[in-house]
């Protein structure tokens, strides 16, 4: 009896509702059909002004951007034709720079960081001023700032009553302060010019066969600054890389290309480019230095000492593009 009941609920409720879950066939109602309108026995005849080529209401072709519809189908009947919205740019270069977290203001700004950190049981306050600004529609963009360290408490001498005094050890060598600089940059990444001098970050040459997302801040007592250039043009080009321009790190690297067939109109063609890579590092570490109880030695700000050798390495990059569409598109192996 129950189940006769269940079975009559069912038949007798609208289950319309169901037909709006996914990827289920339409149903049919037991409701009764609604009355068809009455019919105009005088309805107007609208003449048809439409040119025969021009698109209807349900033309489904597209225009514009490879993957826009802007069909009439798919647009709101307005008034005023809806503006055209601006082309989303192809961030050049991007995939090269990958490796280093580093945050960077896209608009103007200046302010003051405030943190804390623990160094040889010293406890420290920071202060790190910083300004970020822009010109020539983005494409120059400057960066400074510095870091100040004063004790909270310091065990090893004064306790509390070394509160409030400056960590001199941060700026007691003339190429520290160079550090000041953070960013001096001019363009992207691929760009036809492209400079970067600072605290440089994530750096390849070429396709990364020999120095791939290269970060030359590793050290947290020292910062280093570096510097990228790239250039180019429609049958030759080149990058050079320097991991510290005061050559406390002597990491460094470069690239020189040639594109033989740059002269030709077919963008495939043009874009062949045949090319050298070199890297090296001057002062790579082979063993560290230890005391004579085998304790590692450091230095003043208590970075490892370490034995040096001279390291390079050479190759060779073959580059072509064989398709590129609009800003959205760019293939290149």
């Amino acid at each position: 009896m129950t189940s006769a009941l269940c079975l009559l609920a069912l038949l007798a409720a609208d289950i319309e509702d169901f037909d709006e879950l996914p990827f289920t066939p339409r149903r049919a109602t037991l409701r009764a059909p609604p009355p068809a309108p009455p019919a105009q026995a005088f309805a107007p005849v609208q003449e048809n002004t439409q040119p025969q080529d021009a698109p209807t209401a349900t033309d489904s072709s597209t225009k514009g951007s490879l993957f826009g519809n802007k069909s009439g189908a798919s647009q709101p009947a307005t008034d005023e034709a809806a503006p055209d919205q601006p082309a989303d740019k192809m961030r050049k270069g991007e995939l090269s720079m990958l490796g280093v977290v580093e945050f960077l203001n896209d608009q103007n700004f200046a302010g003051v960081g405030l943190g804390y950190f623990n160094l040889d049981s010293v406890h420290y306050a920071s202060a790190s001023p910083t300004v970020d600004l822009h010109f020539f529609d983005k494409k120059l963009h400057l960066n400074f700032g510095a870091t100040f360290n004063f004790a909270l408490f310091d065990p090893n001498g004064g306790g509390f009553a070394a509160a409030g005094r400056f960590r001199k050890q941060d700026w007691d060598e003339w190429q520290e302060y160079l550090k000041v600089i953070r960013r001096v940059q001019w363009g992207r990444k691929e760009d036809r010019f492209f400079v970067r001098l600072g605290r440089v970050g994530a750096t390849s040459i070429g396709h990364g066969g020999l120095m791939r997302r290269y970060n030359n801040n590793m050290l947290a007592n020292t910062t280093r600054v570096g510097l990228e250039i790239d250039a180019y043009n429609d049958y030759v080009g080149g990058e050079a890389f320097v991991s510290d321009i005061t050559f406390r790190s002597r990491v460094m690297g470069g690239l020189a290309f040639v594109k033989p067939l740059g002269w030709m109109a077919n963008p495939v063609a043009k874009s062949l480019s045949i090319g050298a890579v070199y890297t090296g590092d001057l002062g790579a570490p082979t063993q560290l230095r230890r005391d004579a109880q085998g304790v590692v030695i450091t230095d003043r700000v208590n970075n490892p000492q370490y034995d040096s050798t001279m390291l390079h390495g050479v190759g060779g990059s073959i580059e072509v593009k064989p398709l590129r569409i609009g800003d959205m598109i760019d293939l290149k192996g």
